[in-house]
């Protein structure tokens, strides 16, 4: 709660003390709930709450979103809908302007396509593939406005598997075969 309330209030908080809250008070507020307390739900609530705050207060504080949300990829279990909808706020907040006249960093807008390309898989092994074509256009913004055409191929043909037919129908190895698409939207976008 102190966490919480402290990110509600309405002053900036220094990089400092956001290293504080987010190293040690979270950190043993996620532990208490997943061992103490043996609620993940809880726990995870916590860290997204936290999450979307911190993307509120900043550029320097998204950074910090970002490592949350992540942290909360690594602790659910591996299920599409919720995995699609972590992943794009990961990438959402990867996206934050930082640096001078508000630009993306080149490392961030890398960062932003590759959770992007997470969540379009995630959504796509979910059957919702509109969801998926938005993140794959997401992804594909990103690598034009940053001029990384090698990566075209890749995305074209993730395009047309989210808008054709797809590697699979509903029901062929579809949401109730969980697989890590992390690891393979890696595997691609590097």
């Amino acid at each position: 709660m102190t966490v919480i309330s402290l990110l509600l209030s309405q002053k900036s908080i220094s990089s400092k003390l956001l290293a504080e809250i987010s190293g040690v008070q979270l950190e043993s507020a996620f532990y208490s709930y997943v061992v103490r307390c043996e609620s993940l739900y809880n726990g995870v609530r916590c860290l997204l709450l936290a999450s979307e705050l911190l993307h509120f207060k900043g550029a320097h504080a998204a950074d910090e979103a970002a490592r949350l949300t992540i942290k909360v990829l690594e602790a659910i279990p591996s299920l599409y809908t919720q995995s699609a909808i972590v992943a794009e706020r990961t990438s959402l907040h990867f996206s934050v302007p930082r640096g001078p006249e508000s630009m993306i960093l080149k490392s961030m807008a890398r960062e932003s396509g590759l959770w992007s390309i997470v969540a379009a898989k995630a959504w796509l092994q979910a059957g919702e593939r509109s969801f998926a074509l938005r993140n794959v256009k997401d992804a594909s913004q990103v690598c034009t406005s940053q001029g990384w055409t090698f990566l075209r191929s890749s995305l074209q043909q993730l395009e047309v598997d989210v808008s054709g037919s797809g590697p699979w129908e509903m029901g062929d190895e579809g949401p109730d075969h969980p697989v890590d698409v992390k690891e393979e939207a890696t595997d691609e976008f590097v």
